[in-house]
C-alpha cells in the first residue's frame, strides 16, 4: 500500500510539474480628445489591448511620432468610431521595448506608451505543495 501511495504521488508530481503559463491579460485604454487613460501600459506578448474611443470624434491608433504625425513601428490599426472599441493581441516586442502611440486625428496631441516585456514567468508547482495535499 505504501508503494502504491508513493507511485501515485510521483505520478501526480510529474503531472503538476508541467509548466503552466499564466493567462494573458486584457488592458483597457480609453481614448479622449486630451489623453489616453492609462497613459502607460506594461504588457507582455499575448496580452490583449482594447482601446475604447470615449471622445465624440473619430480616433485611430498608430505607433510613431506624435509630434511629427508620422507612423512607424508595429501598429497602424485604423479608425475607431466614437463609442466603439478596437482590440489587438500583442505579437511584437518582448524584450522590454517601448512604443509611443497616438491618434492621427489628435495630431499633434496626446500620446500613450506601450511597453512589451518578455513572456510572463512560468510557475511550476513545487513538490512541497503536492506532498501537502496527501498528509
Amino acid at each position: 500500500m505504501r508503494h502504491l501511495r508513493a507511485l501515485v504521488l510521483l505520478l501526480i508530481e510529474s503531472l503538476l510539474l508541467v509548466t503552466i503559463a499564466p493567462a494573458a491579460d486584457l488592458w483597457r485604454i480609453a481614448i479622449t480628445d486630451t489623453a489616453f487613460v492609462p497613459v502607460r501600459t506594461d504588457s507582455f506578448r499575448g496580452d490583449t489591448l482594447r482601446w475604447v474611443n470615449a471622445s465624440p470624434r473619430l480616433q485611430s491608433i498608430k505607433t510613431g511620432s506624435v509630434w511629427h504625425c508620422e507612423q512607424y513601428g508595429p501598429l497602424d490599426l485604423g479608425d475607431i468610431a466614437s463609442g466603439d472599441s478596437l482590440s489587438y493581441v500583442v505579437d511584437f516586442g518582448g524584450t522590454g521595448e517601448f512604443y509611443t502611440y497616438f491618434s492621427s486625428y489628435n495630431c499633434p496631441g496626446p500620446e500613450g506608451v506601450l511597453t512589451v516585456g518578455p513572456e510572463p514567468s512560468i510557475l511550476p508547482t513545487s513538490w512541497g505543495k503536492v506532498r501537502s495535499l496527501y498528509r
